[in-house]
């Protein structure tokens, strides 16, 4: 039906923008996963030092001001994360609905929704996080309601219209989000002092097991050598989901960018957009790793 001459856009073009929001609602997850994972892993090894002071007001501060701090760190973090995640995703969901065979009245007050969600998690994230920054412009709204009040034929001219101003004004949106969350991420690999976030956790996991098979006697419950592979086990897993993570968002702001060019006229694809087909199978990948984390 997008084929059709009274379409802005050719059925090879919605189908490649489809693809596009399909793998960018999976890659949503992998950011916050990587935080998750690594607040577990430091909760998991402040409890172990813990268990081998024998002052038990130590023992109590060691909980009280690095576990549950640590966990503020964590929520902080994952906040910021989320809030642009939102963003992403619900801009993602959006081009979902307006590359529906099927347009109807309920999707169209669905992308209206979704427009409206967009426009409100930038507004929020402009105050929260761009305060000494320029402000990311609000699109969401705009473009859903391009489609409003379309029939038969013409509402598929006014949908690909939408689409094609939603991917246009999106793409600097993508760009500085995606490049916010790079930041977020890249101190897990590379921190200023030289040693990751991820690998700190590890080498202090390491050190307290050596100190309390020390103070035990070699007497270990099976329990905590079990928890010191577990987590030890979780720190490769978690570097290497950071590392697929961070190399599909380079990806993805490649792959908007591809889309966005691509769509500026009507015209059939030969063949798939390269760096939506990459950012695909980078996202299976990255799916691959937070399911074992999941099931730590």
């Amino acid at each position: 039906i997008f084929g059709s001459g009274c379409a802005v856009l050719t059925e090879s073009q919605v189908k490649e923008v489809n693809k596009f929001a399909h793998a960018a609602k999976s890659y949503g997850t992998f950011p916050g996963a990587v935080i998750k994972s690594h607040s577990d892993i430091r909760k998991t090894q402040k409890m172990l030092e813990a268990a081998t002071f024998t002052d038990g007001e130590q023992a109590l501060r060691m909980i009280t001001e690095n576990v549950l701090s640590s966990q503020k760190e964590f929520e902080m973090r994952v906040a910021k994360a989320d809030m642009a995640l939102d963003i992403l995703n619900n801009y993602a969901e959006l081009l979902v609905k307006l590359t529906s065979d099927t347009y109807s009245n309920e999707l169209q007050a669905s992308a209206e929704n979704l427009g409206e969600s967009i426009d409100k998690g930038i507004k929020t994230y402009n105050k929260e996080y761009r305060k000494n920054r320029v402000p990311l412009e609000s699109f969401g709204s705009v473009a859903a309601a391009l489609v409003r009040g379309g029939g038969g034929i013409y509402i598929k001219r006014l949908q690909s219209k939408g689409l094609k101003e939603a991917v246009k004004k999106a793409d600097p949106v993508v760009n500085e989000i995606i490049t916010d969350v790079e930041n977020l991420l890249v101190d897990y690999l590379d921190s200023p002092d030289g040693n990751s976030l991820i690998r700190f956790a590890e080498d202090d996991l390491k050190e307290i097991y050596k100190n309390t098979v020390v103070l035990y006697g070699g007497k270990l419950p099976f329990q905590t050598v079990s928890t010191v592979v577990t987590e030890l086990e979780a720190v490769d897993d978690t570097i290497q989901l950071t590392e697929e993570t961070l190399k599909a968002a380079k990806t993805y702001r490649e792959a908007h960018a591809e889309l966005s060019r691509n769509l500026q006229q009507k015209k059939s694809l030969k063949g798939v957009i390269e760096q939506v087909q990459v950012l695909a199978d980078e996202v299976k990948a990255a799916r691959k790793l937070k399911k074992k984390l999941d099931k730590k």
